[in-house]
Order: structure tokens, then C-alpha cells, then sequence
């Protein structure tokens, strides 16, 4: 099993104690693999360095988090260039499931979960994520 982890997701793991992070655990007991974008990255650092997120996370916290994730991860070349999803942002995460041949989507996307399935590829929220990692 393939997992790509939106960039809310991982956001959500590192802010908060609560479903992405649980998700998160659980994959790395379970270890499936995640599959991850260098688009999803360089959206995760511009987003964990805005000004707002300092009261959240450090910026040590954002580094370590990294050095943790992607080594654990299989960094997906993205060659597909999708139109499915009404917000054209949302594109290039559901490309990077599509190219890294991911079973799963997790991600708390409305515009993404409304497609539920894109091809071969299930789209869940990350309580859905997790049920599955714990079956």
C-alpha cells in the first residue's frame, strides 16, 4: 500500500495532536509506504514559514519534522499534469498520487474528497485513513 499525505495533513500532524498525527503514527507501525512530491515539500515549507505559523511550530521543529518525514518517504517524480480538480492548487497533489501509483489519498481537501476515487486511487480524510491503517 501506497500513501500520499496531502499537505494539510502534514500540517495538521505537526501543529496538532490529532487525527493527521495519529495517521502519521500509524503508518510508520504499520509502514506502508508514503509517497511524497517535491511540490508537496516546497508547499509544506512556504506554508509552515508564514509569519502565523511561528505561534504553532518553530522553525527547528519544521527542519526536524523533514528530516524525519522524507527519508521514510519515496519522493515521486510528478509528470502528469491534471485538470480534475476545481481548485487548479489541489492538481498537482492528486498528480502526485496518480504518478507514485498511490492506493490512497489522505487528505482534508474538500474539493479533493468530493472525488472520492481519481482512477485507481481512493481519496479519504484522515479518520478514513486511519480506520483503514488499524483494520
Amino acid at each position: 500500500m501506497r500513501i500520499v499525505l496531502d499537505t494539510n495533513i502534514l500540517i495538521s500532524d505537526l501543529i496538532t495532536n490529532g487525527k493527521p498525527r495519529a495517521v502519521l503514527n500509524a503508518i510508520m507501525t504499520k509502514n506502508p509506504e508514503i509517497a511524497i512530491s517535491r511540490k508537496i515539500i516546497e508547499e509544506f515549507v512556504k506554508i509552515t514559514a508564514e509569519p502565523r505559523m511561528r505561534k504553532y511550530v518553530t522553525k527547528e521543529e519544521v527542519t526536524q519534522f523533514l528530516q524525519d518525514l522524507v527519508p521514510a518517504s519515496k519522493l515521486i517524480a510528478v509528470r502528469s499534469r491534471l485538470g480534475v480538480v476545481r481548485d487548479h492548487k489541489d492538481n498537482p497533489i492528486l498528480a502526485a498520487a496518480y504518478d507514485g501509483h498511490a492506493s490512497y489519498l489522505a487528505t482534508g481537501d474538500e474539493d479533493l474528497l468530493a472525488l472520492k476515487k481519481f482512477r485507481k486511487i481512493k481519496i479519504v480524510t484522515a479518520n478514513d485513513m486511519l480506520k483503514i491503517l488499524e483494520a
